[in-house]
Formats: C-alpha cells, structure tokens, sequence
C-alpha cells in the first residue's frame, strides 16, 4: 500500500485525469442530439441519445475535480510543490520526465494522426507510382497512405527521442540507414496484413 503522501499525489493525477475524460465525454455527448423528431415522435431533450453521455461526463469531471481538490488539500500539493523543485533541479529526473512525456505524446500523436488521416491525400502520389492491384497497391488507399506516412515518422521520431545518450554521434550514413530502415519496416508490415492476411489498416 501506497505512503499516505504517495496516495495523495496520486490523488492529484488521477482527478485531472478523471476530469479530463469527462471533458471529453461532454465533448462527444455535444455532438449527439438534444431532442427532436425520430420515427415521428416528439423527444425531449432528457430522452434524446446525447442526454445520458452529457450526464456521466458531468459527474466524471466534477468528480475528478473532487478526488484532486481532496488529495491537494490532504498534503498532495505539497509534494507536488516538492516534486516540481526537485525537477527543476535534478538533471536526471528532468530527462527521465522528458522521455517518458515524449512517449506518451508521441503516442498520441500517433493515434491522433491515424485517425484524422493528414497524409491520405499521399494517394494521388502514389497512385501514379503503384498499380492498385499490385504489391504495394494499399499505398493507392487512403488508410494505407496515411498508416505508412504516419508509422513511419513515429518510429523515426521514438528511435531518435530513445537513443542511449552515451552513444558517439552517428554517422551521417548511420543516420540515413536507420532512417530507410524505419521507413521500410511500417511499408513491409502494411503489405502483409493488407495483402496476405486480409486486415484492414487502420
């Protein structure tokens, strides 16, 4: 079991978290409907698809809001205070947040693009470059253009974030390598879910 300040601090992550997911639930419920006709019948706002979500997103947010409000004012805002200055000064500490901060960006970053597709309009390159029915005919798709453009740069970015620090620098043509390699592992994984194993990218 966690020290009685550990429990607090941790009170002071999971309640942003916890709000920041009601945040979102509130944000999706916003774009369901508030009543209106379905099947010819009159429904009220409270009995329309979005009423339920607008709900539990207020109750998630004002929740967090609580369990963080109750863990600072226990002594959680102490340690944090605490935490920060030992960030501020320990250089080894700095590194180890900055790393682990990087990943969980990078990480969503990654989804993020895999979801709103920024490079699906790589298709008309490709599409002059690959037959649709030919090996690496997934490019020519949207799904598939994107999920290669977007691995391919998370990995790129992840290998580079993670590098031992007390590597010598590499050489240009190290650099350039391990950047082909990279590229090509996404594009060798791409074709075989979407050519042999039938699998849609995401």
């Amino acid at each position: 079991m966690l020290e009685p300040a550990n429990l607090r601090r941790a009170d002071l992550v999971s309640g942003t978290l916890i709000s920041a997911v009601g945040v979102g639930v509130i944000s999706a419920s916003m774009k369901m409907p508030m009543g209106g006709t379905y099947g010819g019948v009159d429904n009220p706002w409270y009995a329309s698809p979005g009423a339920v979500p607008l709900l539990l997103g207020i109750l998630f947010f004002f929740s967090g809001i609580g369990v963080f409000l109750k863990g600072w004012k226990e002594g959680g805002g102490q340690g944090f205070v605490s935490f920060c200055r030992t960030l501020c000064s320990d250089r080894h500490i700095r590194s180890r947040v900055r790393k682990v901060g990087g990943l969980w960006l990078g990480l969503l970053g990654y989804v993020v693009m895999l979801a709103w597709k920024p490079f699906g309009h790589a298709v008309n390159l490709f599409g002059r470059m690959f037959s649709p029915s030919g090996h690496l005919g997934f490019l020519t798709e949207v799904n598939g253009a994107n999920y290669w453009i977007a691995s391919a740069l998370f990995l790129i970015g992840f290998v580079w974030m993670f590098r031992p620090s007390s590597d010598p620098k590499l050489s240009w043509l190290a650099r350039g390598g391990m950047v082909v390699l990279l590229s090509v592992a996404p594009l060798v994984l791409g074709y075989l879910f979407s050519v042999h194993l039938q699998v849609p990218l995401p």
